[in-house]
This record gives C-alpha cells, sequence and structure tokens, in this order.
C-alpha cells in the first residue's frame, strides 16, 4: 500500500477517490450514472467515485461496472481511461497527480482526440481431417504469417495497432491485436475487416467495439 507525503500508510477504510478516467473538462457535459463525481483542473477533468481506502478486486462484476463507466461517458466524449483499480487517497492528491502530469495528459488528448479502439481476435479453425488441400496446410502450419498479413492490410485503415502475445494449445490458435482508428474511417475499417472475414476461410476473425482506447494509454503513477 502506498504511503503518505508524512511516511504514514493511510488507514484501510478511510474515503479515497477510484479514478476512471480524464476527459476535457466540460461543466455542460451530462453525467450518465450516479455515484461519480468531476474534479477539474483547468482544461482537464477526472471522473470518479468516492470509496473506501482499499484494494479493489478484480472481479468480473467489478471490471464489468469500470468498462460501463468508461464507455459511458466515452459515447459523450474523448476519455483517457485509468488502469482498473486506481485509487487515490484525497482529492489533492489526485490534483497533485493531474498537475504534475498536466501537460502529457493533454499531449495524451491530442494523440487519441476522435479516435476509437477496435479489438480484433483472430482464431485458426479445425481443419477436417480428410480432403485437406496443400493450400489449406500451408495456411494451418503458417497461421501467425497469415495474421500477421491480416493485421498488415487492416493497419492501412488506422492510426496505430498494439498486437499481443500468439495464444497457442491443443484446440485453439488466436492471436488479438487493438487498432486506433479515426472516427471518420470507422465505416472504411469495418469494410476492411468485412473483406478480411470473406477472403480468409481457414481463420474466424471476431471485432470488439467501437471502444474507449484501452490499449493505447498508459498513464503513469510513480512519484
Amino acid at each position: 500500500m502506498a504511503r503518505t507525503r508524512s511516511l504514514r500508510t493511510p488507514a484501510v477504510g478511510t474515503e479515497s477517490l477510484q479514478l476512471f478516467g480524464i476527459v476535457a473538462h466540460d461543466p455542460a457535459a451530462p453525467m450518465r450514472l450516479t455515484g461519480l463525481e468531476i474534479v477539474p483542473l483547468r482544461e482537464l477533468a477526472a471522473i470518479v467515485r468516492r470509496e473506501p481506502y482499499e484494494r479493489i478486486a478484480a472481479t468480473s462484476g467489478a471490471i464489468a461496472e469500470y468498462r460501463e463507466i468508461v464507455e459511458t461517458r466515452f459515447r459523450e466524449q474523448p476519455v483517457i481511461p485509468a488502469p482498473f483499480g486506481t485509487v487515490f487517497r484525497s482529492r489533492s492528491t489526485l490534483l497533485h497527480w493531474m498537475e504534475l502530469h498536466y501537460v502529457t495528459l493533454m499531449e495524451g488528448f491530442r494523440f487519441v482526440g476522435d479516435r476509437l479502439m477496435a479489438r480484433l481476435r483472430v482464431t485458426a479453425l479445425p481443419l477436417p481431417v480428410e480432403g485437406v488441400g496443400e493450400t489449406r496446410e500451408m495456411m494451418a502450419t503458417d497461421f501467425e504469417t497469415t495474421v500477421f498479413d491480416s493485421f498488415r492490410f487492416l493497419r492501412r485503415s488506422a492510426v496505430a495497432c498494439v498486437t499481443f502475445p500468439p495464444h497457442a494449445s491443443p484446440a485453439d490458435r488466436s492471436v488479438e491485436a487493438s487498432f486506433l482508428v479515426e472516427r471518420a474511417m470507422w465505416g472504411n475499417f469495418r469494410d476492411a475487416v468485412v473483406e478480411e472475414q470473406r477472403r480468409l476461410r481457414d481463420v474466424a476473425i471476431e471485432q470488439d467495439g467501437p471502444l474507449p482506447p484501452y490499449d493505447f494509454v498508459r498513464l503513469q503513477f510513480g512519484a
């Protein structure tokens, strides 16, 4: 548990602020979910909720609630999501952190701006035991190359791409990636995904989004 500036550890259970994300400060923007507050600092504002000062368990329900809050606000305005479970012990420590990282946060908004995230999962389909042609056998053997070529094609319609280590097991081979897409280009990106779904008969391509840019921001919380 983090210590205070006086080197004392805050008492577990005292009130603190859970941070969900950073937005541009807009007093007129409605808050669609109850129990949340806005902590403004010049052009920025933090979306927070008062919570006891304790570690937040990463249960499926808590993560789903976190996503609902971030994504509901994202439908109203751009959001820089905070990592799940980020807690500040007081309003003053949150404001100090925002002040310390103000320039970086503003640069983050210039980067994510009016952009959307798509998360893709490409899974190899099982091949039939009999009647497998040489081409399909080659695609099965070279699954990762096939996925790389597909992601390179999709990258043409995106601003940035983050890929994750492939998952491999006897029953499942899959690769995931996230794409940051200009809002005006979202239709083009979606059409490109559909084209790949039709072209690549030996893999399944699942798309989730539009989403906040979860995989394209890394907030710093060190001293």
